[in-house]
């Protein structure tokens, strides 16, 4: 079992799942691997944010609460109460709503939550009204630089996603860790990152934010015509798509720049399924994760080194590559 002395996974956490998959499942798989687990982010619903980029749900906003409040008495573990609907216009009027609206979970317990808003941060209304409040930033928020993340840090995310576009470009990965460590040598403190390591998405996919849009604004969670369409285009789809590397070594150099991995999966129980895979490949420090035996057959072959080099900076600039095309 692999040795670590901090936690690195943000979990999801499904509001869909059955209370009996819950018991036997999943509580048990949390408190198994209890301390390679930073937060478990779920979806919570209050004004202003009654919808997010995975859609609005069939369930109530109290129930999503309680179902949270649960999560984290029972497994011991921060919930990241999750608000990522980007097309709330952060207005001081949709500022003062949601202090209102979240200040019942504050006081429930809930300190830790995922924000959108810079515009917000730099307010520091938040802060003023909940000062044990930590905020991660969205994934929709798109960091892909280092001066952004600086940006971040002095707005004052405890966390940093990162784009998950960045998995395929080592030197920026490098700065941002470079920027990282400045900004804790210049203030004693720096926000911790993480990116999306297993989203199943093209690389630069052109319709993802309409996608969310599309979510935010029907309260449904799909329109998958679009990933489709990739598929039936392109053969070497599966390789093209922005998740890590399915070997423990690559991903091992990841973590050398990034402090943490957020998983897919609040969405369904299938995908939370993958996460929990995913987690348990690692813990197990197995060289080849169970979803990189479907891609590859041949683990060991030419083409297969060839794209674990390429991808460290290829930046999914697809349209002058091959080498995933090798693949197929």
């Amino acid at each position: 079992m692999t040795n670590t002395t901090k936690p690195i996974f943000s979990l999801p956490f499904s509001p869909y799942m059955k209370n009996k998959e819950y018991e036997d499942i999943y509580l048990p798989f949390v408190q198994k691997y209890h301390s390679f687990i930073y937060d478990i982010y779920a979806t919570v619903h209050i004004p202003p944010f009654m919808s997010d980029a995975m859609g609005g749900g069939s369930l109530k906003s109290d129930e999503l609460i309680q179902k949270a409040l649960r999560v984290q008495n029972d497994t011991k573990k921060p919930i990241s109460a999750t608000f990522n609907n980007i097309h709330i216009p952060p207005t001081k009027e949709n500022l003062t709503l949601f202090i209102d609206s979240f200040a019942p979970l504050y006081e429930a317990g809930i300190h830790f939550i995922t924000l959108p808003f810079t515009h917000w941060m730099l307010s520091g209304e938040l802060f003023v009204n909940f000062p044990l409040l930590r905020i991660k930033n969205s994934v929709l928020n798109r960091i892909d630089n280092a001066q952004s993340y600086w940006d971040s840090a002095l707005a004052g995310y405890s966390v940093v996603n990162l784009d998950r576009k960045l998995l395929r470009n080592k030197k920026t990965l490098e700065e941002i860790k470079k920027a990282q460590n400045l900004f804790a040598s210049t203030y004693g403190f720096a926000p911790l990152t993480q990116i999306l390591a297993n989203e199943n998405c093209i690389g630069l996919c052109p319709v993802m934010d309409e996608h969310f849009s599309i979510n935010i604004a029907t309260g449904s969670y799909g329109v998958d015509y679009t990933c489709k369409k990739w598929k039936t285009l392109d053969d070497a789809y599966s390789y093209r798509v922005a998740n890590l590397s399915p070997f423990k070594e690559d991903i091992d150099e990841i973590l050398k720049c990034v402090d943490m991995l957020k998983l897919h999966g609040r969405g369904g129980t299938a995908l939370l399924q993958d996460s929990m895979e995913f987690v348990s490949d690692f813990v197990k420090e197995k060289e080849l994760f169970e979803y990189g035996k479907k891609l590859f057959k041949n683990p060991t072959s030419k083409a297969t080194k060839k794209w674990r080099q390429t991808i460290k900076t290829c930046r999914f600039q697809c349209w002058d590559c091959e080498v995933c095309d090798g693949l197929v």
